[in-house]
């Protein structure tokens, strides 16, 4: 029984552990301008280290390819906590409103958000609230349906802006 030959194109095991050990120090700068913490990228150069003795066959210039799979996984990783949106321990469940007091406190939220707009975007956005439609609330306030719709846009989007930053509330307009 002979041996088979071994694969040309194959890398050694010994070469991807010199490569991945070449790559530590910008592994560890690409890590931290990923903002990943220290806890969870020792996890990332697992995973790294896994895919480079798995697939490092598949690549012509090693120290390129390792770069770019750190890239990818440093990526992966924000995705998937993204996803897990699991609470902080210091985050206190929402309380539990009767539908009334629900609606009062986002009627109260939606007013707070209105304030910090300008005045001619608070009035169309509370006719959209109302049930206005856009031609409606185009002929209430004196502009075109495009405008109104292009007006909308814009204060949602200041309102979800403020509300990533923490300036604005989080809910929703009443309805």
């Amino acid at each position: 029984m002979t041996n088979p030959s071994p694969d040309p194109g194959a890398v050694s095991e010994e070469r991807v552990l010199a490569a991945l050990e070449r790559f530590r120090p910008r592994l560890r700068s690409l890590l931290f301008h990923y903002r990943i913490p220290s806890a969870d990228g020792e996890d990332v150069t697992q995973e790294i280290a896994i895919v480079a003795l798995r697939f490092a066959g598949e690549s012509r210039d090693l120290d390129s390819w390792l770069v770019g799979v750190a890239h990818n996984r440093c990526r992966l990783y924000w995705r998937k906590a993204a996803r897990r949106e699991e609470p902080g321990l210091d985050s206190a469940p929402e309380p539990i409103l009767d539908p009334d007091e629900e609606h009062r406190v986002r009627c109260i939220d939606f007013e707070r958000g209105l304030a910090e707009l300008p005045p001619r975007h608070g009035r169309v956005l509370r006719l959209v609230a109302a049930g206005y439609r856009r031609q409606e609330a185009a002929a209430i306030v004196g502009y075109s349906s495009t405008g109104i719709r292009k007006m909308v846009e814009r204060s949602l989007q200041r309102l979800a802006a403020g509300a990533r930053t923490g300036r604005f509330p989080r809910t929703l307009p009443p309805g």
